[in-house]
């Protein structure tokens, strides 16, 4: 009877410790890959990024993000902000696909800003890995239109 209560509380606990170590092997086993193959690219560092943006009188205003990401396998996550003409800041996620990197962002909080705050884009990783250049779109409230623009990135 000892041995068939020692078992389930070893099943209960091992239960409950198996979800959180399962991320961290995900984690870890995409890091050491990254680490030590040769085909990998990484993009861990802080990029500027411009793109156009339409303004309340629905012209193009040039705006730069800076932009600090993590990257670990496939998947890269991190923040940005946004000075000019209202300050934001920015969520961003997405995988990394041989030398394709597609994402999708989204404002944090309340800031003010012509920007309804979620977008997606998809950026080509130069040969020399310091400059990534694609497209980003999202939708604007002052447009009130899913709008386009020309995305690049560059090694900060």
């Amino acid at each position: 009877m000892d041995n068939f209560l020692l078992g389930v509380i070893a099943s209960i606990i091992a239960g409950l410790l198996i979800p959180g170590i399962r991320g961290q092997i995900i984690y870890y086993s995409q890091y050491i890959y990254q680490k030590f193959s040769g085909n990998t690219i990484d993009l861990t560092d802080t990029w500027e990024a411009s793109f156009a943006e339409v303004d309340k009188n629905k012209s193009a205003l040039n705006s730069v993000e800076k932009i600090k990401i993590s990257h670990k396998g496939k998947y890269f996550y991190g923040t940005g902000t946004i000075g000019d003409p209202y300050p934001r800041k920015f969520k961003y996620s997405g995988e990394l696909f041989h030398n394709l990197l597609s994402g999708y962002y989204e404002k944090e909080g309340t800031q003010q800003g012509s920007l309804e705050g979620k977008g997606v884009f998809l950026l080509q990783i130069d040969q020399t890995r310091n400059k990534m250049i694609g497209y980003c779109a999202y939708f604007d409230k002052d447009s009130n239109n899913i709008e386009v623009s020309n995305y690049e990135w560059k090694r900060f």
